[in-house]
């Protein structure tokens, strides 16, 4: 028996409106799902970490540092401190080259606080205890070796973001890194 007329465009109203529907909803549902599963992962690491045996593990980077048996221990710890800092400026510089200005200056933001705990929480305690390990680049007096910067993954040395291609943007401190 055929399918009375009527039945056609009901099924195909229905079937658009459950397509509009669901659309709507994923659009305003990936945004949360997404926030779910980062929760997800960070409960999974966090889990994964209280399952540490961590009687000896130092609380804070002070600890770590008052840890340290030498002088080379020391040193490897600061290049090891000054390359994190310069693979987030590269990274900064990265997103400054391929994204909107919009999306680099919510970028730089989130990548200078990371830089200044990194700066406040681990390099500052480890140059004042040991203040002859402070970089030139800190007006210090310590020389780093220039392999302490490398693997470079953006920059000169991997043909990306040269000084050379961007014209004026080291001048105008609002549109530089850092």
């Amino acid at each position: 028996m055929p399918f009375p007329v009527p039945f056609l465009p009901m099924v195909l109203i229905a079937a658009f409106a459950g397509g509009i529907s669901m659309w709507v909803i994923n659009s305003f549902s990936s945004a949360k799902i997404r926030e779910t599963q980062t929760h997800f992962a960070i409960r999974q690491i966090t889990e994964q970490l209280d399952q540490i045996d961590d009687t000896d593990f130092p609380r804070t980077a002070t600890d770590m540092i008052d840890r340290l048996r030498s002088l080379n221990e020391a040193k490897e710890l600061s290049h090891l401190l000054a390359r994190v800092g310069s693979h987030l400026l590269q990274s900064a510089t990265f997103v400054r080259d391929h994204d909107s200005t919009e999306n680099f200056e919510a970028y730089r933001t989130v990548i200078g606080k990371l830089m200044g705990d990194l700066y406040l929480d681990a390099m500052a305690p480890l140059y004042n205890r040991l203040p002859e390990l402070l970089p030139d680049y800190l007006d210090g007096p310590y020389q780093s070796p220039d392999s302490t910067y490398l693997p470079k993954f953006y920059g000169s040395e991997t043909g990306g973001g040269t000084n050379e291609d961007k014209t004026n943007q080291s001048e105008d401190p609002e549109q530089g890194v850092g």
